[in-house]
């Protein structure tokens, strides 16, 4: 079902999922800003996006779960909690809700009318 993959290979995967999805909102924000209509080669683009970046995170978390992993070889070191599984399972269902909720926004803002 899943392949084997080491802590560190774990938390590199986390890293570079949180930033492809940091660098998606950054590209989103100005289109959801806007009152004009989204073109449909740009809503394609965003839609085609965050399922991709939907399906890695809801992967991720199921590695995280399936595996049991307590991730002792990381520790944040800003006086947070142990790299356990909850502490990265946790973001990851964040950015799963955030990703669904700006995926209604651009489907809400794709399929409506021009306000004039």
């Amino acid at each position: 079902m899943f392949e084997f993959v080491d802590n560190e290979v774990l938390v590199l995967h986390f890293d570079t999922l949180m930033y492809d999805v940091k660098c998606s909102i950054n590209m989103f924000k100005p289109y959801l800003k806007s009152r004009q209509r989204m073109r449909t080669s740009i809503y394609r683009k965003f839609i085609s996006n965050i399922d991709e970046l939907l399906s890695r995170a809801i992967r991720l978390r199921r590695q995280f779960i399936y595996f049991n992993v307590h991730l002792y070889s990381r520790v944040i070191k800003d006086g947070g909690e142990d790299c356990t599984v909850h502490s990265f399972t946790r973001p990851l269902i964040q950015v799963v809700q955030n990703l669904e909720g700006r995926r209604v926004r651009i489907n809400q803002k794709y399929f409506s009318r021009k306000r004039n």
